[in-house]
């Protein structure tokens, strides 16, 4: 590879450091020169767009702080989150860190029209941004009209054309401490996991 590598604007390479097997990112605009105890492990590659009302899935995604920056090893290695995975919404382009993957592509997010529901279930014990506490297994409804927003901890069963039914199903079921009907506002429709 030749010494110098062009990395334009919105890209990025990985570059392993042969002496203490550490891989780092290297982003442009940046015309990189690389030692020969250095390996760029692939071309340039361009970071990863998520345009409006779409997200992505982020496997082993990296630590941040409180402000939202990398936390790095004493080594320099950006830390992981081994086993995780993490939504991303829209934002400006992001280059993946060694270790990251991309699980899911950058996919539209759902629209739930009026009159339909979403049956979702808990797999996780978790806390949704209203407040609202969920115990795996728990089941409930995202009724629309509104925008659903995938989380990690949350699975949806399936999509009913009458909400009513499903919640009246979910209460047989003995569900109903699990049970939310969201308003389907426009403030609310945009709570990720669904609406309280």
């Amino acid at each position: 590879m030749a010494p110098v590598i062009q990395i334009p604007p919105h890209h990025y390479i990985h570059v392993l450091d042969q002496n203490t097997n550490i891989t780092r990112l290297e982003t442009g605009p940046l015309n990189y020169i690389h030692q020969n105890r250095e390996r760029v492990l692939f071309s340039p590659k361009r970071m990863i767009t998520v345009p409006p009302h779409h997200y992505c899935v982020v496997a082993n995604p990296v630590a941040r702080d409180d402000k939202g920056q990398v936390l790095f090893d004493k080594s320099g290695q950006a830390k992981l989150r081994y086993g995780d995975q993490e939504t991303r919404l829209t934002q400006d382009p992001f280059p993946l860190y060694p270790g990251e993957e991309i699980q899911q592509d950058v996919t539209l997010l759902l629209t739930v029209a009026a009159g339909t529901g979403l049956r979702l279930k808990a797999l996780l014990d978790f806390e949704d941004d209203g407040g609202q506490k969920r115990a795996a297994g728990d089941e409930w409804l995202f009724k629309g009209p509104g925008t659903y927003i995938p989380r990690k901890e949350v699975k949806v069963v399936e999509t009913m054309k009458d909400p009513e039914e499903v919640k009246r199903i979910l209460k047989v079921a003995g569900a109903v401490t699990g049970i939310a009907v969201g308003a389907g506002t426009m403030d609310s429709s945009h709570t990720p996991g669904g609406q309280t």
